[in-house]
């Protein structure tokens, strides 16, 4: 099997599956989950595979033509970067669809749908990851969100998902259009989409230019969004209403990353303009400071782990922003590290969720005897983001210490003096709650509401969230095991050709003398806090940009419904005689200018019309009063059917058989369906009359209508034959419609060649049309009994004959 075959597997069965474990999950139900596993487990194998072919770490591109017009084609980048995230999307789909069997169990329903969105968002990310056209990743990239969506809001009966999802939605979706914006300014400028011809140009790399910071700009908006950063921090501890194995996968080890990985594919591109560190910088130290005060201010388990993600991905991107055009060293780390930990907690968050019935952490404690295995697992992840020394987190911030340092020296100070003030700032967040999270969780008395209602969790549904532990502890004393497979995954323009080597000691330096004193005032913090018993965790208000977020939304909502009521949205009708007017002024106006300039009609047209026209005009003219005067709706439609009959003949006077025989089919028809749609109407004559009544002023307004089209019709009429074209446009119909309709039928060939997109959005309109129709047609019939009664309020059924 061939590697193009290999990575197109790996991108898009996940996505050619899902409709399969839809369906075959309605009788699987809770077994779904193991129909499921097979997939991630065969994108891991694929782009191991690969990578071990082609050699870890080397570039290529694999491309399968789509849209080469406008230089869009399914190109797919495996290098070092896609390699990394392509194994985090995978590799954690795998533990998570595991541990989803279990946390769903046989309970909850829809669980083929869950799934299904799963791996249609797996296949979203994994697409993502390896573009490597700017078109195919924002495709991807707003698939994402998405999916996201509808596995925010899997539990759609409550409240709180269906608004942390259209909540995700809008953010998202906003913000990533944002990077179209991008996308295209780039491609204008560069002629190509292609990331690797971009980033092999030398002239796209040089800095300077106006149009690399706003697309630079647009681009980070995206990012900022999908990664929540400040301004947009607010949607992810909102979508914690999502299941937990949905808070696992999405918010912690996937889609946020995105915003991470476009800091990393974009970051050779753009790393030398004046934009890139004061925006990435500000951002990202401003969002991990914010976040890390948030959640402790928080007291859901899972509000608590949202906070601290958004803060750690600020982290990141401040990380980032410090990089310089010689690149930067251990991204790859401090995003695995959060990966292992952070996903590690969010799946023991919804075991204790599981066991408990509860995640407010006030109402836990003594958790530690039911599950003990998870509550080890607990301890060292939350040691590891407070940064303890033995686990990956104290690496990763010994590692942004030394970063941070290093940049202070480089710029002299001044300002710059805020970013180890930050990072202590959040580090000392980080350390308080996390001793509160797996000391007030595990080892405190326990409650005995809990007691009374707490369940042990089987082994199989703890593994998922242990196993990470030990890669913590593993990676956390031995770096290098980690560090140095890593390195062979640098890029060339992201990573440094030479960084430091990753080791568990390098002697008492700086940083270590300052993560010491966080880890104690953290612990001061805690030991404060704890003896005020948490008193104070509460977010105010104006941080609360959800609840502004939400009031936006409603007052938007409430400012549409004004807007629309002022311009009589509600009442479709008035729109029919606005633009009847609006026609009838520019069009007779118009006609009313040709006749006041002197223009002479030629009257012949209708001399030369024979007695039998005269009298059919008669008919018709007799059936138009019968419309107007009748009282009942029968009289009215017999008479109007009347008028469009003797039009019919007409045609046949004027030698237009094709157009009577038309016109005869629609006048029936329209017979049939009026009669029809009345039928259904409430069984009283006065309702139907009713109907047709309406005020003097609207009565008034028709008659002065009717007359002003007849008037224009026949104006237009005679300018139009008084002073025919020299070369009118049928004859040209004629002339070709064998040579290039390849018809005889001159009639047929306008309509189905030479006017064939006019007659197909024709056809569209009768389509609808029917469709209206058959809703009016099949709809209950209500007597007016019932309508006083009030029974239309009750359940609908169609009729039965």
């Amino acid at each position: 099997m061939t590697n193009q075959t290999l990575i197109l597997i790996a991108i898009f069965l996940p996505l050619i599956s899902a409709p399969f474990i839809s369906l075959i999950g309605t009788k699987l139900k809770g077994k779904t989950g193991w129909l499921t596993l097979p997939l991630p487990i065969i994108s891991v194998i694929c782009i191991i595979t690969i990578a071990t072919r082609i050699g870890w770490g080397t570039s290529t591109v694999f491309e399968v033509p789509w849209v080469p017009l406008l230089g869009i084609n399914l190109s797919f980048l495996f290098d070092g970067l896609s390699t990394v995230y392509g194994l985090i999307v995978s590799g954690m789909g795998v533990i998570i669809v595991f541990y989803a069997r279990f946390y769903l169990g046989e309970k909850y329903a829809f669980q083929n749908r869950f799934y299904a969105y799963l791996m249609l968002f797996m296949a979203a990310m994994m697409g993502t990851v390896f573009s490597n056209n700017l078109m195919l990743l924002f495709i991807f990239w707003e698939f994402t969100g998405l999916m996201s969506f509808f596995l925010i809001g899997f539990f759609h009966d409550k409240e709180l998902s269906r608004m942390g999802a259209r909540m995700a939605l809008i953010v998202t979706s906003i913000t990533g259009l944002m990077i179209m914006v991008g996308v295209v300014i780039i491609g204008l400028n560069t002629g190509t989409y292609s990331i690797t011809e971009i980033m092999n140009n030398p002239e796209v790399l040089s800095s300077g230019k106006d149009w690399m910071n706003w697309a630079l700009f647009f681009m980070m908006l995206g990012a900022f969004g999908k990664s929540a950063q400040f301004p947009f921090h607010f949607w992810l501890p909102n979508a914690m209403a999502a299941p937990t194995p949905v808070s696992a996968y999405l918010h912690c080890a996937t889609m946020v990353k995105l915003g991470l990985f476009l800091c990393a594919r974009i970051y050779p591109i753009f790393v030398g303009t004046e934009l890139w560190g004061p925006l990435l910088m500000t951002i990202g130290f401003l969002t991990m400071v914010t976040g890390s005060s948030l959640a402790l201010l928080s007291n859901d388990l899972k509000a608590i782990l949202a906070y601290s993600t958004v803060a750690q991905l600020g982290f990141v991107i401040g990380f980032y922003g410090m990089g310089t055009t010689q690149g930067i060293g251990h991204d790859y780390f401090h995003v695995l590290n959060h990966v292992f930990y952070k996903g590690s907690l969010f799946m023991v968050a919804g075991i204790v969720d599981h066991a408990t019935g509860t995640r407010d952490i006030r109402k836990l404690g003594g958790v530690f005897r039911v599950m003990p295995l998870t509550a080890i697992a607990f301890i060292i992840m939350c040691l590891s983001m407070a940064g303890v020394p033995g686990t990956m987190g104290f690496i990763s911030k010994e590692l942004m210490l030394e970063d941070i340092f290093h940049t202070v020296q480089v710029h002299g100070g001044g300002i710059y003096w805020l970013l180890p003030l930050g990072l202590f700032v959040y580090a000392l967040c980080m350390v308080a709650f996390s001793i509160r999270l797996f000391y007030n969780t595990f080892f405190r008395k326990m409650p005995d509401e809990i007691r009374s209602r707490i369940h042990k969790p089987s082994f199989f549904f703890q593994l998922p969230a242990i196993l990470p532990a030990f890669l913590v502890i593993a990676f956390g004393l031995f770096p290098h095991l980690i560090g140095d497979k890593l390195a062979l995954l640098s890029v060339s323009g992201l990573q440094k050709i030479h960084f430091s080597h990753l080791a568990f000691w390098h002697g008492i330096t700086m940083p270590l003398t300052f993560s010491l004193i966080i880890i104690l005032c953290g612990l001061g913090l805690y030991l404060w806090a704890q003896k005020r018993q948490w008193a104070f965790t509460h977010i105010p208000e104006p941080f609360r940009f959800d609840h502004h977020f939400n009031a936006l939304y409603e007052g938007m909502i409430k400012h549409a419904k004004t807007v629309t009521n002022a311009l009589l949205g509600h009442r479709p009708f008035e729109y029919l005689s606005i633009i009847i007017g609006a026609s009838l002024l520019i069009i007779g106006g118009y006609c009313a200018y040709i006749v006041m300039n002197g223009y002479r009609f030629d009257f012949g047209i209708i001399h030369k019309a024979d007695h039998l026209a005269y009298f059919v005009f008669g008919v018709i003219v007799l059936g138009i009063l019968g419309t107007v005067f009748y009282k009942t709706w029968i009289k009215k439609l017999i008479a109007l059917s009347v008028t469009g009959f003797m039009i019919t003949f007409y045609f046949i006077l004027y030698r237009a058989p094709d157009l009577a025989l038309t016109q005869l089919l629609i006048e029936a028809v329209s017979l049939i369906l009026i009669l029809l749609f009345l039928t259904r109407l409430p069984k009283s004559d006065n309702i139907k009359n009713q109907l047709l009544k309406q005020g003097k002023g609207k009565n008034v307004f028709a008659i002065i209508a009717s007359l002003s089209v007849g008037i224009i019709v026949f104006v237009s009429i005679l300018i139009m034959t008084s002073h025919p074209h020299s070369q009118p446009i049928g004859q040209y119909f004629i002339d070709n419609t064998v040579s290039l309709a390849q018809g005889s039928n001159a009639v047929n060939t306008i309509l189905v060649d030479f006017r064939g997109y006019d007659t197909m959005g024709e056809i569209t309109v009768l389509a609808i049309a029917m469709l209206g129709i058959l809703g009016l047609v099949m709809r209950k019939r209500y007597s007016i009994d019932d309508e006083a009664r009030g029974t239309r309020n009750k359940a609908r059924v169609y009729e039965s004959k």
